[in-house]
Parts: C-alpha cells; structure tokens; sequence
C-alpha cells in the first residue's frame, strides 16, 4: 500500500525494514484487538446476565394446562387401537378372484 504511492521511497531503510517487517503491524493492531474483544464479550455478558434476570422474574407459571387424571379406558395407546379398529372395518375387503 505505501510502495505505489511513492510514500516508501521517502523513508529511510530504517523507517523501511520497521514498517515491511513483521513486528510491526501486529504491535499496531494487537491493542485495539484486545479492546474490541473486551467491549464485545462484556456487551454478550450483560446481556446473557439481563436475560437471566428476565427469565427469573418471569416466574414458574406456565400457559399450558398440566393433565388430568387419568383413567383406565382413556390411555393414548386405546384411543389408537379404537381409532385403527374403526379404519380397518370400515375398508373394504378386496375381491378374490
């Protein structure tokens, strides 16, 4: 980037090894990195903490209505069978020939 616009050819070899070299841009982004990342999982913490709170004081109560009782004819699995009893009688049977 700084070789095309002339920029390079002004500094000393110095000033160029240090910018060209491998140390430099690390050290130069590592900083701000660092507090990106800071900002960005406090900011996610918070949030988890405030949905957390949320959820707590939302309480234990829920929509859904808990199930009664039940009896001994009203299992699921006799609904199922009754209600594969009624497809097979009402089928008809096929014609031999």
């Amino acid at each position: 980037m700084l070789q095309p616009s002339g920029t390079l050819t002004h500094l000393t070899a110095a000033q160029q090894q240090t910018l060209t070299g491998r140390e430099f841009f690390p050290h130069l982004i590592s900083g701000p990195f660092h507090s990106g990342l800071v900002v960005v999982f406090a900011f996610g913490a918070t949030l988890a903490f405030l949905a957390a709170l949320a959820s707590l004081l939302r309480g234990t109560s829920t929509t859904a209505k808990p199930p009664g009782p039940r009896t001994a004819g009203t299992t699921p699995a006799a609904a199922t069978d009754k209600t594969q009893t009624t497809r097979t009688q009402n089928t008809p049977k096929p014609r031999s020939r």
